[in-house]
């Protein structure tokens, strides 16, 4: 990062800085280049697909979850909270959109950011339901081959990544069963409006 001159009283300087980010990108390509290559020679063993895998913390969470949307090749089906979502995230599942038909959201909003994504469900019953749970969640399910679930306390995660069959089909039932309630209830307010009341908070009576 510094230039040396070569004179009897040195002087110093910094590289400028498009250089330093070319040198840069051209180590990391080359260190890429070099771990695919070596990555081929490398036999995986074959996994237990009954294994939880815990995942520890936020971060990891979210980024196993843009990993495995962006990596979907049949479905997908997401359970998330609006202020769980960036910029990056949104990209990621308007792309996903884009290439495959199987694709459902449910979107429980507790930040005022809309998103306008093609087979998006908004929830509803935020409120209720972070007082039922006491914290945020996440689902998301790929394939029917693996699933990312847990709970989200600010950015404390209970959070468990999957390819257990059992976990994968109650994790993508449970979206699909959000996703019928909430089309019905797109489709017919006014009907369930007089039956549940405003807000449809009717429907929570079930004991």
């Amino acid at each position: 990062m510094v230039l040396v001159n070569q004179t009897e009283n040195k002087m110093y300087r910094a590289i400028p800085t498009d250089e330093f980010l070319a040198r840069l990108e051209h180590i990391f390509k080359n260190d890429l280049k070099n771990l695919k290559q070596g990555f081929k020679e490398i036999k995986e063993p074959k996994r237990d697909a009954g294994h939880l895998w815990k995942i520890n913390d936020y971060t990891s969470m979210i980024e196993k979850i843009k990993y495995v949307i962006s990596n979907a090749k049949e479905s997908i089906y997401i359970q998330i909270w609006t202020s769980d979502i960036d910029d990056e995230l949104v990209n990621l599942i308007k792309l996903v959109e884009k290439r495959l038909t199987k694709v459902v959201i449910i979107l429980f909003k507790d930040s005022e950011d809309n998103f306008d994504f093609k087979n998006v469900y908004y929830h509803g019953f935020e409120k209720d339901k972070l007082s039922d749970f006491g914290s945020r969640w996440i689902n998301v399910v790929a394939d029917n081959k693996q699933v990312v679930y847990g709970t989200i306390n600010y950015h404390t995660t209970n959070v468990i990544w999957t390819e257990n069959t059992a976990m994968i089909s109650l994790a993508s039932e449970y979206v699909k069963h959000d996703a019928y309630t909430l089309k019905i209830f797109r489709d017919l307010p006014e009907d369930l409006k007089k039956e549940y009341g405003v807000d449809f908070e009717g429907v929570r009576e079930i004991y």
